[in-house]
């Protein structure tokens, strides 16, 4: 038997490399490593679309290959709330999207967090549930977006909370 603390920090690191994978697969427009991100019936709510996860997929591919030059997603500090198979995440993520075929030049930023259901099936962590929050958007140049090209604004996302109403604070610091 595994001592629980190492197997916290197993956990911990397999989720990890799914969240990385994730974010690989979305810069890279690879459909079959982000389909491999979620369990078969899993849930996304991203703002600009919600429900299952395998129409997330069908919806996000055509815009990242159409839309946009290239993204890079970037995350930082996860937070875990391991319990057994089941796993409450936070991520914080950054993403930047160059808008395809704009001159000059436009970029997006979003700042965020996946907040995330993870379950563990078979010994194989995968998200079962995800919710992006939104906490600040940024389009450039100078706040402006070229004509043809279609802002990142908050209304279109779920927003992170500054107190303890924030969807994460319920699911992680209970």
């Amino acid at each position: 038997m595994t001592d629980p603390t190492i197997q916290e920090v197993l956990d911990h690191f397999a989720i990890r490399k799914v969240l990385e994978r994730y974010c690989h697969a979305c810069d890279r427009c690879n459909r079959d490593l982000l389909e491999s991100c979620y369990w078969p019936g899993a849930g996304d709510d991203h703002g600009t679309y919600s429900g299952p996860a395998e129409g997330f997929i069908d919806f996000v591919m055509p815009v990242l290959k159409t839309a946009y030059d290239g993204t890079t997603h970037m995350i930082a500090q996860s937070t875990m709330r391991i319990d057994g198979d089941l796993a409450a995440v936070e991520t914080y993520v950054l993403a930047t999207h160059k808008l395809a075929g704009v001159t000059p030049s436009a970029i997006n930023r979003v700042g965020g967090r996946y907040v995330d259901r993870f379950e563990k099936r078979g010994g194989e962590w995968r998200i079962a549930d995800r919710t992006l929050l939104i906490d600040w958007t940024e389009n450039q140049p100078d706040g402006t977006v070229p004509e043809g090209a279609r802002a990142l604004t908050l209304d279109v996302f779920r927003r992170g909370r500054r107190d303890g109403s924030d969807m994460a604070t319920g699911m992680i610091y209970r």
